[in-house]
């Protein structure tokens, strides 16, 4: 007592409950791995690990509290026993519904001694816990029979490695339903548990890897690409990107238009121009696609006979009179000119105008 009157804070609250600590009961769910050693084997055997291990660089198992109130010995209508499920850092207590229980094994329970990890004043607090959460009356709990199920909680993480690449992958669960979980490839997202190395030293699913026909290495299937030229699987960074066709193209393989000279695929060429010097359509300086051109070389108006296309990367115009013509090749992100060039209106031929910082002679 602190003052003759009052009783000190906690002993009312737990002389119930220690007048049921000293008879309660222990139990475990049925065939509950008990150990690491135990679940190992069947996390580490999950995965098909190319050239490289798997291993456990972590794992411990957590008692987990689960308290079984059930109705006073002898009662008339005795109610199904209620399991609450406790948080022993929060001191909070839920209701564990069906699917948890057929997740921890609650169906079928066997024996057990408190684990050597409590202490009694702990089962104490976890009968208080449950107790409030069932909302049950001091009065009425020493009369409540109750079982403790320990119920094992694993948590952990494993490691694999090939040569000197390394990647981690976590886990936790039940033990009594614990599961490897897949590997994310952190290059593809794609789940697996079949994992290979890169020739850089990344570790990736090993269904996404492909192996590029030109350099030989390996490669995550989104750093790969089907070369439109040649057909076949190249590193994305041995290719570029077609201006006319818009494809793929091993780099070496690309040749240049004789007309506008963008690099283009060999497959896009006829008679040596690219498919978008072929389709030039004639049009007027009022095209809204020529306005910035128009404004950066206001000469053009004077030309006759206007004609434009676009690739990709730039607008490939042609201005023609009776007797002259002049091609400028502008990029179409920047507006910069990119080639100029000269001819004789009849001809195919072009001459290049070298100094293009002096303008393009129109």
């Amino acid at each position: 007592m602190t003052d003759g009157t009052q009783p000190e804070s906690g002993v009312d609250d737990f002389a119930p409950v220690a007048h049921v600590t000293s008879r309660v009961a222990h139990a475990v769910p049925v065939g509950q791995p008990t150990s690491v050693r135990q679940i190992a084997p069947s996390l580490l055997s999950a995965y098909a690990v190319e050239g490289g291990h798997a291993h456990l660089v972590g794992c411990r198992l957590r008692e987990i509290p689960v308290v079984e109130i059930a109705s006073a010995e002898g009662e008339s209508s005795p109610e199904s026993p209620r399991y609450y499920l406790i948080d022993t850092e929060q001191a909070k207590g839920e209701l564990v519904g069906d699917e948890l229980m057929r997740t921890l094994g609650l169906a079928r329970l066997e024996d057990a001694q408190r684990p050597s990890t409590i202490a009694p004043n702990e089962v104490a607090t976890i009968l208080t816990t449950a107790f409030e959460a069932a909302g049950i009356a001091e009065s009425e709990r020493p009369h409540r029979n109750v079982r403790i199920v320990w119920c094992k909680r694993v948590e952990g993480k494993l490691e694999f490695t090939i040569g000197d690449a390394a990647a981690d992958l976590g886990f936790a669960g039940w033990a009594t339903v614990l599961s490897p979980p897949p590997f994310r490839c952190p290059v593809t997202g794609v789940e697996t548990f079949r994992l290979a190395a890169t020739s850089d030293g990344r570790i990736v699913a090993a269904e996404q890897l492909e192996t590029c026909t030109v350099s030989g290495e390996r490669l995550p299937r989104d750093e790969t690409v089907r070369c439109a030229a040649t057909d076949r699987v190249v590193a994305a960074h041995l290719t570029s990107i077609c201006p006319a066709s818009g494809l793929p193209v091993q780099t070496d393989w690309m040749v240049p238009c004789s007309m506008c000279q963008q690099k283009v695929s060999p497959a896009c060429l006829e008679s040596g121009r690219c498919a978008t010097c072929r389709h030039l359509e004639a049009t007027t300086a009022e095209d809204p696609r020529l306005l910035s051109v128009v404004g950066q070389f206001p000469e053009l108006v004077r030309w006759r006979w206007l004609s434009v296309a676009e690739s990709q990367t730039s607008l490939v115009v042609v201005a023609r009179g009776i007797w002259q013509k002049r091609l400028l090749v502008i990029d179409r992100a920047s507006g910069e000119l990119r080639h100029a060039a000269r001819g004789q209106r009849g001809s195919r031929d072009w001459k290049p105008i070298a100094d293009l910082a002096a303008g393009p002679d129109l």
